[in-house]
């Protein structure tokens, strides 16, 4: 598919990283097998993309940019989403590793907060059975709820289109002090700067 853009596009200005499943369990009761499926697809499908894409990244006549999709789990833990939460913490490191190693690249992990998806939602329906904390399961109750406005939460739930807006400005502008971070769509500084990208376009226009 790579192959495919750059040579239909001439090259490859950004990727988004964003592959993920959510194993279920805690530490205890995940098997051994249950860890390395999580890592297959939330750590090394990026790690195998990357190795194609950052020398195209390199050669892009724009600045090259990479934005992982990390996730809240990825920075504090939730009891029974252990490999979930290990996965995403290691996406974060990534971020850190590539901006070290890729000067040149802008490189940052961001979580998109809780976005109501069917992961989301089979969480819910069937995390009891496997080893997923009460606690856990009403913390994603109550965002989904807060969403309506059914209940309260620091994070409603927000729908797909919402963190996939600023994940696609940020593939093409994020600047190069955004490099290295681990960041939330909600942080003001990611806002004020789409905000600002948003009225130097509609000037542009004018």
């Amino acid at each position: 598919m790579l192959a495919e853009t750059v040579s239909k596009f001439g090259h490859l200005d950004s990727v988004i990283l964003s592959a993920g499943i959510g194993v279920m369990g805690s530490i205890a009761n995940c098997t051994l097998l249950d860890w390395p499926k999580q890592f297959s697809v939330n750590v090394f499908s990026l790690i195998g993309t990357l190795q194609i894409a950052i020398p195209h990244l390199r050669a892009s006549p724009n600045t090259g940019r990479i934005v992982l999709m990390s996730s809240g789990l990825g920075v504090m833990a939730l009891p029974g989403l252990s490999a979930y939460c290990a996965a995403k913490a290691a996406v974060n490191s990534i971020a850190r590793s590539l901006t070290l190693e890729e000067p040149d690249l802008v490189s940052l992990s961001v979580h998109p907060g809780i976005v109501d998806t069917a992961m989301i939602r089979e969480l819910i329906e069937t995390g009891a059975d496997n080893g997923v904390h009460p606690a856990t399961l009403k913390f994603f109750t109550d965002s989904l709820a807060a969403q309506k406005g059914l209940a309260k939460h620091p994070y409603p739930a927000v729908p797909a289109e919402v963190p996939a807006r600023v994940f696609a400005w940020l593939a093409m502008n994020a600047p190069q002090e955004l490099s290295g971070k681990v960041s939330s769509f909600y942080d003001d500084e990611i806002q004020k700067l789409m905000k600002e990208g948003a009225k130097a376009g509609t000037e542009a226009a004018a």
